[in-house]
């Protein structure tokens, strides 16, 4: 009877131990297929900055940045979001100087070196502007899975330009940390910014 009693709870215990594996089997299996599902934002990239020199993402590395997709002939959206990014980097001061924002143009066949470099003149110095080909660019937006399309141009030619509005947050080597509305109060955008440097 107790020899019985034995091999049921070795059964019984057997059961147990092979019902805990799957399970953990499973979870893992999940979290893998939830960390590769995870979309990756920014990538590797070689641009030319507002005063004509190459960057390449890798110069950025050591110290969080922004990414803001743009163009010199917003009428609206761009020439206040970096108004208010002049304001932010300000208010950061000593705590945000080496806190760069790089203000990537979606429009690069308009928008030069020569062209950037007057356009932010108006604003704080540690936003970089940067260009290059339609090829390069059109990259830069897949990678940081951004929207950059032009609208059809009128009857002398001209176009907008339908654009992302979000600021990316990077980490200190180029990993998305999160997406900034910059429509969001002040002190919301500070405190997440804050919360990186």
């Amino acid at each position: 009877m107790l020899k019985l009693i034995r091999i049921i709870a070795w059964s019984i215990a057997a059961a147990i131990c092979v019902l805990v594996a799957g399970a953990v089997y499973e979870h893992r299996n999940a979290s893998q297929q939830s960390a590769q599902s995870i979309v990756q934002i920014g990538g590797p990239f070689t641009l030319t900055t507002h005063m004509g020199e190459p960057l390449i993402d890798t110069q950025l590395h050591g110290a969080p940045f922004m990414v803001f997709f743009g163009y010199t002939n917003c009428p609206d959206i761009c020439p206040n979001t970096l108004y208010e990014t002049t304001q932010l980097l300000n208010i950061l001061g000593d705590r945000g100087k080496n806190l760069k924002v790089l203000f990537i143009t979606g429009d690069p066949e308009r928008d030069t070196p020569q062209v950037l470099n007057t356009y932010l003149q108006s604003f704080h110095t540690n936003i970089i502007g940067l260009t290059g080909t339609p090829e390069q660019i059109a990259q830069v937006v897949r990678n940081y899975r951004a929207y950059a399309k032009k609208t059809p141009p009128d009857a002398n030619g001209n176009y907008a330009l339908d654009h992302s509005t979000a600021m990316y947050l990077m980490g200190r080597f180029g990993t998305f940390i999160t997406a900034i509305d910059p429509k969001a109060p002040q002190e919301k955008q500070l405190e997440t910014i804050k919360r990186y440097l």
